[in-house]
């Protein structure tokens, strides 16, 4: 399967954004704790990372797939390769974690998981945690993969359809979910966790991806007015503070995201893997592990300027760029 490179570099930007956002939250807290306070520098785009990865994991379902479609065992197919792809780092990441709970319980001070919950993490059934108000598995950052792990099990029951047939069943699917959700509210569980408008944004990743296989492409000036309107769409939500989830997530985050990934891939702008692209190209194709791996080094990093004493002396900026520079090496 070819690359699109300007998805790899999307997929690098939407990485970084997590990567940032969680060890600039990081610095807050060793301000905190050092009864000062550190006002990020930069901008916080954890949510729109998160949701352009959703966004751009419905794309690249769609083109990855697109010889699979109405394919004789193509949903097996499919699904074993997507359980390759992200099973083993994941229980991998979380065995780790896991070890370092149990050993080294200071290093790591959350409350210990019930055996029920460890098995539910490891097969990405979502779980109310009260500890965390949320649905978070033991490795927490692997939320996002139940959310994968559900849309990949529903696109594997219905890539037996032709492309157009299979995602008009996806959609109607999804948005009956949405409705659901938002009329039942249900309590915290698996049917509220899998019926958050959230799903939405996968289905606009998927149009998309299905679009681009049409082979239509927009004009140039109308792919930059589309990125600007996703970009400004994220800085607007991130600069009034206020952070819709919830009900409103695929609107506000949502829709710029598809924004983006339409223009980056809709469009005849020379991206490619080459040049000055190929580093950001490189540092996508290693995004998920980039994800996955991140959360403990930058606590890891945490932890040792704690040990140096550089909390107390060193500015909380030194710490944001110092734990950011060798995030990419990993």
């Amino acid at each position: 399967m070819k690359q699109i490179a300007a998805i790899q570099v999307l997929r690098a930007i939407a990485a970084f954004s997590v990567v940032i956002g969680h060890t600039q939250r990081n610095a807050i807290l060793i301000a905190a704790a050092n009864d000062r306070e550190f006002h990020p520098i930069l901008l916080d785009l954890t949510e729109a990372g998160v949701d352009l990865f959703f966004v751009i994991s419905g794309f690249v379902m769609v083109y990855a797939s697109r010889k699979l479609f109405a394919a004789p065992g193509g949903g097996l197919y499919f699904l074993s390769r997507r359980m390759a792809r992200i099973v083993p780092l994941y229980w991998a990441m979380t065995t780790i974690f896991l070890t370092m709970m149990l050993l080294s319980p200071k290093l790591i001070p959350v409350a210990r998981p019930e055996l029920t919950e460890i098995l539910a993490s490891y097969f990405f059934i979502p779980y109310y945690r009260p500890d965390e108000h949320w649905m978070h598995p033991v490795y927490s950052i692997g939320w996002t993969l139940n959310y994968e792990m559900f849309f990949y099990a529903v696109f594997a029951c219905v890539i037996a359809l032709p492309a157009k047939r299979a995602l008009t069943a996806l959609t109607l699917l999804f948005c009956a979910l949405a409705i659901a959700g938002v009329i039942l509210r249900p309590a915290p569980g698996v049917f509220f966790f899998w019926s958050r408008p959230v799903i939405l944004e996968f289905v606009m990743g998927a149009w998309i991806g299905y679009v681009y296989l049409t082979e239509f492409r927009t004009t140039n000036r109308a792919a930059s007015t589309l990125a600007f309107a996703g970009i400004a769409g994220f800085a607007l939500q991130v600069m009034s503070g206020v952070y819709a989830h919830g009900y409103w997530r695929p609107l506000v985050w949502g829709l710029p995201a598809a924004a983006i990934v339409a223009a980056a891939t809709l469009s005849n702008w020379n991206i490619t893997s080459r040049g000055l692209w190929r580093p950001i190209v490189l540092l996508g194709g290693a995004s998920y592990s980039l994800y996955l791996v991140h959360p403990m080094a930058v606590h890891a990093m945490h932890l040792l300027w704690d040990k140096l004493g550089l909390s107390a002396h060193a500015g909380d900026t030194v710490f944001l760029f110092v734990t950011l520079a060798p995030m990419p090496l990993l």
